[in-house]
């Protein structure tokens, strides 16, 4: 998404911190979650169910369940006003007022007993001190702009009456109704057909347009994020593992876990069956919250685990774009550099075999056949041997810190990726890229 941003941040997070008090022991759902949302962004969160998306968003509107839910750190301040601190009287007065919330299913959210307009109506009777005749009279405005046909019959009607489209429509009317600074959209097209999704994210496009509000938009489409976004924040087991702009996290997603999201998307292929590739996976699921180990969350689901990754807790390294990555991948002292990714992308796109060629530098991979070179020196197989030379050529005019595999189209490693000994023999056909050490 390239639409400007403001500068001025509305809406900063540092250090969130939740915890659950369950039978089964303490649930840590948020573990240090930090993140910024200026005016006019749209912010997407994304990851798998019970990663803490929801939840970020309930702390973020103060709606915590205490007990059994207790924030136990961190700071969120809007407009430099820590809300944690705040007491209920002033976070009632900016719920639904400055910063509102479409929830994740509008059948739920919505009240059974009382009519559209009444609960549209409630808000702006609270929070603008409108009578309630006025407030019905808004209440059909806004119907309107949301684009529900015929408002004024709708607005007597109770959510039963409405389709699944009219009621998400209802339900954004509520949340838009106090013209909000901050609007979250907790998967707001949940349940709904492709056809009104695809309406849905036009309408909140439209309005952040006219109202230049900000959104954090929380959704499992990565077509939805690709669309509206400008940053996304990647959630895993109640931690931030990647933030990043849209175009750098679609482009070059550095951890593994985003690698997966983006690889699971399925795409349209063409031919005969035997031609076609399986839908991709991220084998496991996500741990229980009361079970997390001392080191990476996903660790027991990464292809690319090594030992720090079982006995230390990631912290974020950050690139020059402004790339956060909670990853040991991106550790330099781990041997693990980050290329260059404007020269990388000429060559390998998203969801090839960056990651690969990364970790078959330093031997964590078995490398079937082909060479890489720093310096004009091959580098080591795992047994201590020089890997294979096909290829030195214009190693001179190469700077130095250079890899040089510039006629090596069958550099190929192996991988136990979908079970041992399984062999990816998918050759780098475009093997001339060129990426710096950090």
């Amino acid at each position: 998404m390239d639409s400007k941003i403001e500068s001025s941040v509305l809406l900063e997070v540092s250090d969130l911190s939740v915890n659950f008090n369950t039978r089964a022991g303490i649930a840590h759902v948020l573990d240090g979650v930090s993140f910024t949302l200026s005016q006019g962004e749209v912010l997407g969160i994304v990851g798998e169910s019970g990663c803490g998306k929801s939840m970020t968003a309930l702390a973020v509107m103060g709606l915590i369940p205490n007990p059994p839910g207790e924030v136990v750190g961190g700071q969120i301040i809007f407009r430099g006003e820590n809300l944690l601190d705040s007491p209920q009287q002033r976070l009632r007065q900016v719920r639904g007022n400055q910063i509102s919330m479409i929830f994740q299913e509008p059948m739920t959210a919505l009240n059974p007993v009382f009519t559209v307009g009444d609960q549209i109506a409630e808000a702006l009777v609270l929070h603008q001190g409108l009578s309630h005749n006025a407030a019905l009279d808004k209440a059909v405005e806004l119907l309107r702009e949301v684009h529900v046909p015929l408002p004024e019959k709708r607005i007597d009607e109770y959510p039963h009456q409405l389709s699944g489209g009219m009621r998400q429509r209802a339900m954004i009317a509520i949340a838009l109704a106090c013209e909000p600074e901050i609007l979250i959209a907790d998967e707001p097209t949940t349940a709904l057909d492709v056809t009104v999704q695809a309406q849905v994210f036009d309408l909140l496009l439209e309005l952040r347009r006219e109202r230049k509000m900000a959104i954090i938009l929380i959704t499992h489409d990565m077509g939805a994020i690709a669309e509206m976004a400008n940053r996304v924040l990647v959630m895993y087991a109640g931690r931030v593992i990647e933030l990043a702009a849209v175009d750098d996290i679609l482009q070059e997603p550095q951890h593994p876990y985003t690698r997966g999201l983006i690889s699971c998307v399925p795409t349209l292929q063409f031919g005969i069956e035997a031609d076609r590739q399986p839908l991709k996976e991220i084998p496991g699921i996500v741990p229980p919250l009361t079970e997390l180990s001392a080191g990476c969350a996903f660790e027991p689901r990464c292809e690319f685990s090594m030992p720090a990754c079982t006995t230390d807790k990631p912290v974020a390294f950050q690139t020059a774009n402004g790339h956060l990555t909670a990853c040991w991948l991106s550790n330099d002292e781990l041997g693990t550099r980050i290329w260059s990714s404007q020269s990388q992308n000429r060559c390998l796109a998203s969801g090839t075999w960056r990651f690969t060629s990364r970790r078959s530098q330093r031997n964590c991979l078995e490398v079937a056949s082909g060479c890489m070179r720093l310096t004009g020196s091959a580098l080591k197989s795992r047994e201590g041997q020089p890997l294979e030379s096909l290829a030195n050529r214009g190693q001179a005019s190469r700077p130095p810190l250079w890899p040089s595999c510039a006629s090596c189209p069958s550099w190929k490693v192996k991988s136990n990726w979908e079970g041992a000994d399984f062999q990816r023999q998918r050759g780098m056909n475009s093997c001339n890229w060129e990426g710096a050490y950090r």
